[in-house]
């Protein structure tokens, strides 16, 4: 694989398995090389990475060993835990969901007297140029009823925006419980949050979070197999995209072959940043170029 340029790159500390092929710098790993992981942990034909690959670079993680660059900023807010390390008076799992043992590995936030938040949030590793269906998918564990609140929030650039409200009903018997999550495309860097929101001050109540995987967010890479003539439109690397993401302003082939100004310019497309190209205003309704209003975004509870 060639380290090419649109390749997300991923703090130091996470690519300590990878580096030494590669002159000890850090060598930029896209979610497509990632999702493509063969079941000898091969990725291509240049390098064979250590199994947990997927783990260290926080596209799908366990918490076994470690938090896979997912991080708490908050001082008393999410941390690594197991059912055999809580204390037996929080409302937490008792096993993981991953394994189903206690000594298992989550996150877990709570309430009392040592770990005391209204809010935390669990911030991922920074992804890049995802695909139109990505996922984010999760197993969380509420312990008690209207204790807690997650979210889910979508990062990009300065703006943070609510993707997902998972709720604040417990799952039940204190049970582990499969959240997915719409994530879409994204032509740039992005990062997600899952936050836990204390809605009603309960002694010990738990939350957890196991078993996170981004699902589907890999562009399309060289297949040995033929596009739909119909449907899909062929990128200059081989891989294969559906043709309404042709000239659409974000990038979906890894080449960025669909987003080139040979094959758009002669679409006609406009993105309206210089004005109106060639779209004219009929005599009954006017168009008029704005700009974006602010997102306010409001947490019910807090």
């Amino acid at each position: 694989m060639a380290l090419a340029q649109e390749r997300r790159q991923w703090p130091g500390s996470y690519l300590d398995r990878v580096v030494e092929r590669y002159e000890q710098v850090n060598y930029g790993v896209t979610l497509s090389d990632l999702a493509k992981l063969t079941p000898d942990c091969k990725v291509g034909n240049d390098y064979n990475a250590d199994c947990k690959v997927c783990n260290d670079y926080g596209v799908e993680c366990n918490f076994e060993d470690n938090g896979c660059g997912w991080e708490s900023v908050d001082v008393n807010g999410w941390r690594l835990e197991s059912g055999d390390s809580i204390s037996g008076s929080l409302t937490g799992p008792t096993v993981d969901k991953t394994n189903g043992t206690s000594a298992g590995g989550f996150f877990l936030a709570s309430q009392n007297s040592s770990h005391t938040v209204s809010s935390t949030r669990l911030t991922s590793p920074s992804l890049r140029n995802t695909a139109d269906g990505c996922k984010l998918s999760f197993s969380y564990h509420l312990g008690r009823d209207d204790a807690w609140q997650l979210q889910v929030l979508l990062k990009t650039g300065n703006a943070t925006q609510m993707i997902s409200n998972v709720g604040s009903t417990s799952t039940g018997s204190k049970q582990w419980k499969k959240k997915y999550v719409t994530v879409g495309r994204a032509n740039g860097p992005l990062q997600l949050v899952i936050e836990a929101n204390v809605i009603n001050t309960t002694p010990n109540a738990a939350v957890a979070i196991d078993g996170v995987k981004f699902v589907g967010c890999g562009l399309a890479v060289q297949e040995e197999i033929n596009c739909t003539e119909d449907t899909e439109w062929e990128c200059d690397n081989g891989g294969c995209i559906r043709a309404e993401q042709l000239c659409d302003y974000v990038q979906d082939c890894r080449d960025n072959s669909d987003e080139t100004q040979a094959i758009c310019d002669s679409r006609k497309r406009c993105d309206a940043e210089d004005g109106l190209c060639d779209f004219t205003n009929d005599e009954t309704l006017e168009w008029q170029r704005l700009t974006p209003l602010p997102i306010v975004r409001t947490l019910i509870g807090l």
